[in-house]
């Protein structure tokens, strides 16, 4: 596998991974802020409240008691399975940043070290 193109212009990036790389760390980026708010919010996936609906309470319709509904967005939005998704995806990608970021630092302090030799430093 050919990392850089030795007849291309010196100093100039040709490994396309590199490329592809760099537009994934953006597009994560993008895409972690704007799920930053809304992984704590209700998804548009619930339907809207609605104060008047009603829940049968027992076992049979006939001798049930209606009980109007209660609106209750804290725990709709806590409990929103898409929301839950969103959530585990966000950490999930967190998590992969972290883990590349840590990789990054240290190819470069090993390509730092390893130049600086080349150049003639200790």
């Amino acid at each position: 596998m050919t990392i850089t193109d030795t007849t291309a212009t010196p100093g100039k990036l040709t490994n396309p991974t590199l490329h592809q790389s760099a537009n994934l760390v953006m597009n994560l980026h993008y895409l972690l802020g704007s799920s930053s708010d809304a992984q704590w919010m209700r998804s548009k996936t619930i339907s809207p409240d609605q104060p008047d609906a009603e829940v049968i309470v027992g076992a049979q319709e006939a001798s049930s008691i209606r009980v109007p509904r209660i609106a209750d967005p804290t725990f709709e939005a806590a409990t929103d399975p898409a929301r839950l998704e969103l959530r585990k995806a966000v950490k999930a990608a967190e998590a992969a940043m972290a883990r590349q970021h840590a990789a990054m630092q240290e190819a470069a302090s090993i390509l730092t070290d390893a130049l600086a030799k080349w150049n003639g430093g200790l």
